[in-house]
């Protein structure tokens, strides 16, 4: 979930966020052989279908220090 923060205290943000399908990534983060969308859950790495990915319950997209 994501939060706004004022001098009110929190509230939670329900505007999605929108990514593109497209990301450019370097090689060191993700190798695949296809064009398959790949799930990373702990331990397991399963393929996805493109509508298991455009949805509206993303919980993290991609972190990168700047």
């Amino acid at each position: 979930m994501r939060f706004g923060y004022g001098s009110q205290g929190s509230t939670k943000l329900h505007k999605p966020v929108h990514f593109p399908l497209e990301l450019v990534l370097g090689r060191e983060l993700l190798v695949s052989p296809n064009t398959e969308w790949l799930r990373f859950d702990d331990a397991s790495v399963t393929a996805i279908g493109t509508g298991k990915v455009l949805h509206n319950q993303a919980y993290v997209l991609i972190y990168k220090q700047v």
